[in-house]
């Protein structure tokens, strides 16, 4: 008998400690029940339940279909768990000024403070946003430890802060440091340690940055230090700002291009409204733009045209700093692009408006033999009067090769032409841009071997007239470059060669 009984009350010791009843303290309003896994109240399966007004967990609180004894009044509402009657039992139920609910109280409270962000396992919180759209605070990092670096400096104590968006936004960071502080901000997405938007060495004197049009998300500011002895009390303010339209106008919020399908990328863009945050070689003064990304995942030709005649100029990553790949007014034209990113920026045309783009990708174009020593087009120079004129089109070929007297030998392309002169001639070289064309040409001249020959003459004009190189030449071999001025100097060149 006494087994027996010791069997149920161990089953009610069970119940009492290690899995506590749920349903004991609540109570449920006509045609629901408890929850046994839970403890919520829910509807009975067929049963139409009749709730009464001020129960049904709207807008107006009330118990919400459970009830609390003594029963929560509206607008309380019925932390069932607990038994009590509480403002809130999550975000939805606050408004501003008090848009948090602090589910240990259940009360509608403040967003909190921007606290300490010690890192980026441990970021404090920007508390913008929710009810209003400036946040201030003070970030002491004299005692901070030094984990983060950004791309414009910060090799000090520094501090981590999470900012979250929820509407696009531009975003408006000012730094404010006390005497002896020189602080450095930053702020990035994608996780604390991904992609850097924006990096500025405020120095003593403090200032902002703006980061224009960021969609909604997760950000993280980083406010750090020049060097570890600068480091200290700072006021920051981060300010929420109407969105900066187009919302591609920067390198920061550059829209990418799908031109997958058929090779074709078409688009409407309205610059009037951007600002000038980035200028190209052929820019415009004061001309807005916007900026999109283009990925290639294997060589193309590319060619963009507009309407309207707007500056267009395409550049490799890094988006912000890289050389123009090639600059010009209504379109471009680009021959055998290597794999990679590249950004196109389109500023506003000769009138303000819409303006309609298309970008086509198509198969690459070799280059001629002569892109490189390798395949220098061989020029015989018999006795006597002699005169040969060849035409190249520099868009088709690559860099392969600088004169001293480029100044832009980034991303120049040329042609190479072997001279075999069997005995002493006065040769003469000149370049002519064919009528209509753009082209600048670059010649120069080198002594055999093609790769590491010295070179004997550099010719660039500065003025449109033609490039032009006399030289008196022993017998041998020597070769001839003829080479675009920068990237956008590429086109179609004749070169003239003639000996007396």
């Amino acid at each position: 008998m006494k087994i027996r009984l010791l069997v149920p009350l161990l089953a009610s010791l069970v119940s009492a400690c290690g899995d506590p009843d749920k349903c004991a303290r609540v109570r449920c309003g006509a045609g629901r029940s408890c929850d046994s896994a839970t403890g919520a109240c829910r509807p009975i399966e067929g049963h139409d339940a009749g709730i009464e007004p001020g129960l049904d967990g709207g807008s107006d609180g009330g118990d919400g279909g459970q009830t609390c004894s003594p029963a929560c009044v509206a607008p309380m509402r019925c932390d069932a768990a607990a038994n009590r009657c509480v403002q809130c039992l999550d975000d939805s139920h606050c408004a501003c000024p008090t848009p948090v609910c602090e589910r240990s109280s259940g009360n509608c409270v403040a967003p909190p403070d921007g606290g300490f962000g010690e890192s980026c396992q441990s970021p404090g919180n920007v508390a913008v946003g929710a009810c209003s759209a400036t946040a201030t605070f003070v970030v002491n990092t004299s005692s901070a430890s030094a984990d983060e670096k950004g791309s414009c400096g910060g090799e000090g104590r520094d501090a981590v802060y999470r900012l979250e968006l929820a509407d696009r936004s531009d975003v408006r960071v000012t730094v404010q440091p006390l005497p002896g502080v020189e602080p450095v901000a930053y702020l990035r997405r994608g996780g604390c340690s991904g992609q850097e938007l924006a990096c500025k060495d405020f120095g003593a004197k403090g200032g902002s940055f703006r980061v224009k049009s960021l969609p909604a998300g997760e950000y993280f500011l980083v406010v750090d230090s020049y060097a570890l002895s600068t480091g200290g009390p700072t006021e920051v303010t981060v300010e929420l700002l109407s969105p900066t339209l187009p919302p591609n106008e920067t390198c920061a919020t550059a829209q990418a291009l799908d031109a997958s399908d058929g090779g074709t990328a078409a688009f409407t863009v309205d610059t009037s409204s951007a600002l000038d945050d980035h200028t190209g070689r052929c820019s415009r003064p004061s001309s807005g733009e916007a900026v999109y990304r283009l990925t290639l995942p294997a060589a193309r030709d590319v060619r963009v045209t507009a309407t309207g005649a707007p500056v267009m100029y395409l550049r490799p990553a890094p988006c912000g700093t890289a050389l123009d790949l090639v600059c010009g007014a209504g379109g471009l034209e680009l021959f055998n692009l290597p794999a990679g990113e590249y950004f196109l920026f389109v500023e506003a045309g000769a009138s303000a408006g819409p303006t309609d783009v298309t970008v086509t990708l198509s198969n690459p174009t070799p280059p001629p033999p002569n892109d490189t020593c390798s395949g220098a087009r061989l020029v015989q120079l018999p006795a006597g009067a002699f005169s040969v004129t060849y035409r190249s089109d520099l868009r088709q070929v690559l860099d392969d090769y600088d004169g001293s007297c480029n100044a832009l030998p980034n991303g120049s392309a040329d042609v190479v032409y072997a001279l075999s002169v069997p005995s002493t001639r006065t040769v003469t070289l000149t370049s002519q841009v064919p009528d209509g064309g753009t082209a600048d040409p670059v010649l120069f001249l080198r002594e055999g071997p093609c790769e590491s020959g010295a070179e004997l003459a550099c010719a660039d004009e500065v003025t449109p007239t033609p490039e032009r190189m006399v030289r008196t030449l022993a017998p041998g071999t020597y070769y001839l470059f003829v080479e675009s001025y920068g990237p956008d100097g590429a086109g179609p060149v004749e070169v003239t060669i003639s000996a007396n």
